[in-house]
């Protein structure tokens, strides 16, 4: 680790240093302290920095790979290196002081207690290099292992005349058992000799527990009994937080099939229980098989806090033999596959969802509903690519709304209804629908706008005043949400409306309203789809707005100009707009022509001896626009006195606007 190797190398800069400055004048309390620290820290980061690996070993009794054995031994090395150079001051310094001829020694080196805490550190910094050792010829190619443990033996012997010390006693041990792992004789007498001396009253606890561990790892079947106690007695200790103790014995549990102790004792703390599922992915990742529940899930935790994609294949295997029916592993299995857009993935989420809802899992940092809701959310990818994926979206969405109650999210509650309309279930989608409520910000506006749109169908041979108010309350709305999902029926919408706008006339206000809000959602519809039809009725909604400006119209007018000159016929509403356009300009030459096409289109399409209400708006706007041409108003007053005497029942309002433009003409004539 960076941080660690940068302390290291500061302290061995400290150590450079103390060692000029150490010719020059007697040791003191601070440069044993330095010493103490460097040697400490030095065996502290090779302990952290190896954890992993050398775990990794107590869990398979071998090394996964080569470059794991390798990192190890350069590790090893390099801090026996260290150690080596710390041993050297130290013993500079012991040599130093014990060669001090002053009468102030005493003073000094005495009372102080500094020979004794240099000599005590000596013994211990040479402890640690034998430990380091250990783990160098463990880490050794085969070939070369035996100069390791020859030589290892030989410094603990030298060791063990300054000092007896049960940890170099336990060292040894461990030493034979590595020179005679296939020994079964030897085995049983390192595991005798370990069972003694785990007996010595004046032993530590923490080094009787790795004593203990040693010794039943010698044991081929070692009873229920004694497995049992020394997962009790670590639980119960101090130490059921340090890795050192509880992965070797933990892992000696899982390799008798101790399940439940071994799962207690990960549970002791979480890092812990982190270390050993890293662990255990790794070994699994490397070609090996469990039937053990707890490997799997442990395998699964390591990798939903890695990358679950990058173990699909171990994570679906692990899925499919799931016969405990762990949360957990199905879970990073639905992650691992969850960007394939496999339906398998929405599956194992409901799954999941409802086993942890029913039997909470610790380690599931999602919710029940959290986990249901990537189960819609995946099942919605998955239908917007395959829309006969109606059944698992539907079961998505369903298994989120029993976990949701009460209080599920506004915008589920909304794709949930798009979906149904798209799998062609319009009326259950409209009653979810209305199920989000006023509060729920854009989704009801959303919501409304879908309900709105959906009844435009029925209002379209509805009364005037119900398509009138259909249009207001879509302006808003549409403004609001900037949405083009629904331009075409709203387009018919604002079309039929055009087709009898005038009986709204006799109410000012509402006619007002409706004429200029008609015109701001016919200009967003324009500029959703610009076609033929949407400029028509931009320009016609246009040309009624009385707030419209001449250069409005103009660019307008141009605009529909160019557009009808793309095509080669022209319907009945372009030449209306195009009339009223005229018409609202002023050029009634133009308007009363293009009315008079209106009027035998509209003749045509009757084809009755009865005209028709649009033949009748279209008969009025061209003799108004006739009125103020040349045209002389005796011929118009004649027209009406024609149209008025040889038809009864002319509908509203045309016929009251034929009379009031009689007067007109009498008046002037």
């Amino acid at each position: 680790m960076p941080k660690n190797i940068a302390i290291i190398t500061y302290f061995l800069i400290l150590l450079l240093l103390f060692t000029f400055s150490c010719y020059a004048q007697l040791p003191d309390s601070e440069d044993v302290n330095l010493l103490t620290e460097l040697s400490q820290l030095t065996a502290d980061v090779f302990y952290q920095e190896t954890l992993e690996t050398r775990m990794a070993f107590e869990f398979s009794d071998d090394f996964f790979t080569e470059e794991d054995k390798l990192l190890l031994y350069t590790n090893a090395q390099r801090t026996l290196d260290h150690l080596t150079d710390v041993s050297r001051q130290l013993n500079d310094i012991k040599n130093k002081i014990e060669a001090h001829q002053g009468d102030d020694w005493e003073q000094r080196f005495g009372r102080t207690g500094l020979w004794r805490k240099v000599s005590q550190q000596l013994f211990t910094t040479k402890l640690n290099a034998c430990s380091i050792k250990f783990y160098i010829a463990l880490s050794a190619p085969k070939k070369k292992q035996q100069p390791f443990t020859v030589d290892l033996l030989k410094k603990i012997d030298e060791l063990e005349k300054e000092n007896s010390s049960n940890l170099l006693k336990l060292i040894r041990a461990k030493t034979f058992a590595l020179i005679n792992a296939e020994n079964p004789r030897q085995k049983l007498k390192l595991q005798k000799q370990l069972q003694k001396l785990s007996l010595d009253p004046h032993i530590n606890k923490k080094l009787n527990i790795l004593i203990t561990i040693e010794a039943l790892k010698l044991t081929n079947r070692p009873q229920d009994e004694k497995l049992i106690a020394l997962a009790r007695d670590i639980i119960k200790s101090s130490y059921k937080s340090d890795p050192h103790i509880v992965l070797p014995a933990a892992f000696l549990l899982r390799k008798h099939n101790k399940t439940e102790q071994y799962k207690l004792m990960l549970e002791s703390d979480p890092r812990i229980r982190k270390l050993a599922s890293n662990i255990t992915l790794r070994w699994l990742t490397e070609g090996n098989n469990t039937t053990n529940p707890l490997d799997a899930e442990l395998a699964a935790q390591a990798a939903i806090n890695k990358n679950p994609e990058k173990y699909s294949t171990l994570l679906l295997r692990l899925a499919e033999s799931n016969t405990a029916a762990n949360p957990l592993v199905d879970f990073a299995a639905a992650m691992a596959i969850a960007d394939t857009n496999d339906p398998l993935a929405v599956n194992l989420l409901i799954n999941v969802s409802n086993i942890h809802a029913d039997q909470p899992c610790d380690f599931l940092k999602s919710t029940p509903r959290q986990i249901s809701t990537k189960a819609v959310e995946l099942a919605y990818k998955i239908f917007l690519n395959d829309s006969n994926q109606c059944d698992l979206t539907h079961a998505a969405f369903e298994n989120y709304f029993d976990l949701a109650g009460d209080e599920p999210k506004p915008k589920i509650i909304y794709t949930y209804a798009q979906v149904l309309t798209l799998c062609g279930q319009a009326d259950l989608a409209n009653k979810w629908l209305m199920k989000i409520p006023p509060e729920s910000g854009i989704y009801w506006k959303k919501a409304r706008l879908d309900l709105l749109s959906a009844f435009i169908p029925e209002a379209l041979g509805g009364d005037m005043a119900i398509r009138a108010s259909l249009l207001l309350s879509l302006t808003d709305l549409l403004t609001e949400i900037n949405s083009c999902t629904y331009s075409d029926p709203i387009s018919t919408l604002l079309h039929s409306c055009l087709e009898d706008i005038e009986i709204l006339e006799s109410e000012t206000d509402i006619y007002d309203k409706t004429i200029s809000d008609a015109k701001i959602i016919s200009k967003f519809i324009y500029n959703c789809k610009k076609n033929r039809t949407n400029i028509a009725i931009l320009a016609e909604y246009s040309a009624l707005d009385s707030k419209t400006n001449k250069k409005q119209l103009a660019l307008i007018r141009s605009i529909f100009i160019q557009d009808q000159n793309d095509t080669a016929a022209v319907d009945t509403l372009s030449l209306r707009a195009l009339a009223r356009v005229s018409q609202r300009n002023g050029q009634f030459d133009d308007a009363a022509t293009l009315w008079g096409m209106v009027v035998k289109a509209n003749t045509s399409k009757n084809n009755t001896s009865k005209p028709a209400w649009k033949w009748w708006r279209a008969k009025y706007y061209h003799l108004l626009c006739s009125f103020n041409t040349s045209t002389p108003k005796m011929d118009i007053e004649h027209v009406i006195d024609v149209l008025l005497a040889s038809n009864e029942n002319i509908p509203a309002p045309w016929q009251q606007k034929l009379q009031e433009l009689k007067q007109k003409c009498h008046v002037q004539f």
